[in-house]
């Protein structure tokens, strides 16, 4: 075999191998090939935007509603509906001294007894001996259902704080899970938890039953959202995230907007049919596991050859692509095909010319492969051919495994087939690379004021009408506009300078509300500036939100990505935890929570200009990926390659 011309460094008219003949080679070869095809290739071939696409996307966003209304759906069922105490028939009842001209007071939570005397009025108090009475029906929600006011008040506030710590523990165990089991599977069964918990929730005997269900269903509400968080990005291109990230962020700000006009309509019934109602918003889970596939990255990333290669198909054949065209670019990426030859095969290759092998037991032989779809047209040297099966023949002849330099014996799934190891990343693995660490610390700050302050807004915002679900109403539809900024500015600018801008924008008009409530208190042109800048911070810390749920997960590799996702989600309840006492706060001292959140949003910015932009660049799919992208993305590094250029 004459190889001492064959050098495909050197040679400038090599064609793309015909990688299809080599169906005899070790199926560990695939595995390598997939982990470093473009998967942004193969979808603009397969056409993103096709019809399967589609459908899977669908999928996807129409969990965004049952997860956002069981966050806010709270609102109305844990209504605290104004009561005072109830008649007595009898004044006895009250175990007070009542005379002729006594006269009864009922309050809120106490019944006073007031009586003249010499001394001038005596009052006596008592608690609410015959229960309360409701402005409203008895079962406008639980408090009034299950009687939760006056000493039992601090229970209906115990509901939602284990709401959240059930997001706590959810957002670190679902997007565990995830990476290491698929986002499929994650997202299908904590969809079925949500709408099996909510169910509970809207037929609970007694208030241990709903508090129980309620942390459950945090866990099950983390467990959809960061999922679908991470499928959005997986499931398009690289320059496509942005758009479908905007979606997800529009329909988000339309399904908190519907519930307004929903707890209007199931108004004067029990609170049990808008819990019930919601539940049943995730229905559509009964049919995920036949109609929902795992996403392309995720199976790429793991060695689930078999799995890619069928969903490459089944995608072509419903987009009505050409299977072949598909294939071909799955294939036909760069390709490192690492072999682990014996000492004969070893020389076979060093053979193939010129410094390909390097001679060890390891040899590494990166084949650079071009478009294949120049391949029918040019033709190809059946001389370079036939020398590189020659070479590959020989390898597996001598019992060669392919496997990646360094890597370690595959494992076999229930299938039968032979999958390369892939090294499973947990939350440990961010704490051990400075650089990774540095940047989750920046997130993680970023999620817990923004959780904070969106939070937090919600609970201090001046009444804007005494309806209560128009006041709702009109809290949520700023969501919308917030949507529109996150798709007009992540194409144009990316996600490092927005999410900078709306943070500094939310601090700085929030600032001003703070001081014109402060210091201009009697001026009703400075009130309604007060209002309109404390809407903008709305708006612009409502935005910056969406905007890290597109961000984060661009941060991290592949198997650690929900885990990072998660990570951030866990942190940002330390926001949602202590929101709810802005509002005790303000009580005590007005300026106090807008301070805070003016501090906080402006250091967020401060930040964020230490993180790397992510706007253009394909998710990384391994450790190694992404510290090498870090290392490209540091301030002192990019002067020193301005330097030497």
């Amino acid at each position: 075999m004459n190889t001492k011309n064959f050098n495909p460094r050197r040679n400038t008219n090599l064609q793309p191998l015909n990688l299809s003949s080599f169906t005899h080679l070790p199926k560990a070869i695939l595995p390598d090939m997939m982990d470093h095809a473009n998967l942004d290739r193969v979808l603009n071939t397969l056409k993103w935007y096709g019809r399967y696409q589609v459908t899977q996307m669908c999928l996807i966003y129409a969990s965004v509603l049952p997860g956002s209304l069981n966050i806010l759906a709270y609102i109305f069922v844990g209504y605290d509906a104004p009561h005072t105490c109830s008649e007595v028939s009898n004044t006895s009842q009250l175990g007070l001294t009542v005379r002729n001209g006594s006269s009864i007071r009922y309050s809120e939570c106490d019944i006073f007894v007031d009586t003249n005397s010499s001394q001038g009025i005596l009052t006596d108090r008592t608690y609410c001996v015959a229960g309360n009475a409701y402005l409203e029906h008895k079962q406008v929600s639980i408090v009034s259902d299950w009687d939760l006011v006056c000493g039992q008040a601090s229970l209906s506030e115990l509901t939602q704080t284990l709401f959240v710590l059930g997001q706590a523990s959810g957002a670190i165990l679902c997007s565990s899970l995830s990476d290491r089991f698929g986002r499929k599977w994650t997202y299908t069964i904590s969809l079925m938890g949500l709408m099996v918990s909510g169910l509970v929730l809207s037929f609970s005997p007694n208030y241990a039953v709903f508090a129980t269900f309620r942390f459950i269903g945090g866990i099950f509400q983390q467990g959809t959202d960061l999922t679908i968080a991470t499928m959005i990005i997986e499931w398009v291109p690289t320059n496509k995230r942005f758009k479908a990230g905007s979606v997800g962020s529009c329909l988000w700000g339309v399904s908190l907007v519907t519930l307004a006009p929903l707890a209007y309509l199931l108004r004067n019934v029990s609170w049990r049919y808008l819990q019930l109602t919601v539940a049943l918003t995730a229905a559509f889970s009964l049919i995920l596991p036949f109609t929902l596939d795992e996403t392309l990255r995720w199976l790429m990333a793991n060695g689930k050859t078999k799995e890619v290669e069928r969903l490459l198909k089944k995608a072509a054949k419903i987009n009505n692509v050409p299977i072949d065209d598909v294939m071909a670019s799955y294939r036909y990426s760069e390709v490192k095909v690492a072999l682990s030859a014996s000492d004969k095969a070893t020389r076979d290759i060093e053979q193939l010319g010129n410094g390909i092998a390097n001679g060890t037991q390891n040899t590494v032989v990166e084949v650079t492969v071009h478009d294949c779809t120049d391949a029918k047209e040019n033709g190809m040297d059946a001389t370079v051919e036939n020398e590189a099966k020659t070479a590959l023949l020989n390898a597996q002849n001598e019992n060669s495994v392919v496997a990646q330099a360094g890597e370690t014996n595959g494992d076999e799934d229930i299938t039968g087939e032979t999958h390369k190891s892939t090294k499973k990343y947990n939350l440990l693995d961010i704490l051990k690379n400075r650089m990774i660490f540095k940047n989750a610390l920046i997130v993680w700050y970023c999620w817990v004021v923004d959780s904070l302050v969106y939070y937090g807004l919600y609970m201090t915002s001046s009444t804007l009408a005494g309806n209560r679900y128009l006041n709702y109403f009109f809290n949520s539809v700023v969501e919308v506009p917030a949507a529109l900024l996150i798709f007009l500015t992540l194409e144009r600018f990316g996600r490092k300078k927005p999410s900078l801008m709306f943070h500094t924008t939310a601090g700085v008009s929030l600032l001003g509300a703070v001081l014109l409530k402060t210091f201009v208190v009697d001026s009703q042109a400075a009130q309604i500036a007060a209002t309109i800048l404390s809407m903008i911070g709305k708006l612009t810390i409502t935005t910056a939100f969406g905007i890290l749920f597109i961000y984060t997960p661009e941060l991290f590799p592949t198997n650690l990505r929900n885990v990072g996702l998660g990570a951030a989600a866990c942190v940002s309840r330390l926001g949602g935890i202590v929101s709810p006492f802005a509002s005790m706060l303000e009580k005590m001292v007005a300026w106090g929570p807008g301070a805070i959140f003016v501090v906080m949003c402006l250091l967020a910015g401060f930040l964020i200009q230490f993180l790397p932009e992510t706007r253009g660049h394909e998710l990384p799919q391994t450790m190694e990926e992404i510290k090498e992208w870090y290392r490209a993305n540091l301030p002192n590094q990019k002067k020193k390659d301005t330097k030497y250029r």
